[in-house]
């Protein structure tokens, strides 16, 4: 799944940002090249004449010239923020991402059942 938005920097040039939903990534893996699965949400923004100035969520920071937030070098106005989390938003609604979350979920549910059966093995081999 990806979503593009697009709109007119105050001098011109195009500014996209894309958010994109990976399901799958090529590795090369000692010689052999490999698609694994995998589910990663990736941001970027590409500004016509200058190419990629960041990738990553988008970051708060205190406004200036207009700008709450940014990508990269890229800053982005509170229209434009608001676009971007809608997007990310549709994506992180998606039945791959949920799925996700819920393993990792369950994960860190099976992490803290093994840490509390570490603690209590070793309070028994103390005694």
């Amino acid at each position: 799944m990806k979503k593009e938005i697009t709109w007119e920097a105050k001098d011109g040039k195009g500014v996209t940002i894309t958010v994109a939903l990976e399901t799958e990534k090529r590795i090369w893996a000692d010689g052999d090249e490999a698609i694994v699965p995998t589910c990663d949400l990736v941001v970027s923004a590409e500004v016509d004449g200058l190419g990629c100035v960041g990738s990553g969520r988008p970051e708060k920071i205190a406004e200036r010239q207009g700008c709450v937030a940014r990508i990269g070098k890229l800053g982005l106005a509170a229209d434009k923020l608001a676009l971007i989390d809608a997007a990310i938003m549709e994506i992180e609604s998606t039945p791959e991402w949920q799925a996700k979350i819920a393993r990792q979920a369950q994960a860190r549910r099976e992490s803290e059942e093994y840490k509390k059966h570490r603690e209590l093995m070793r309070k028994a081999m103390e005694e």
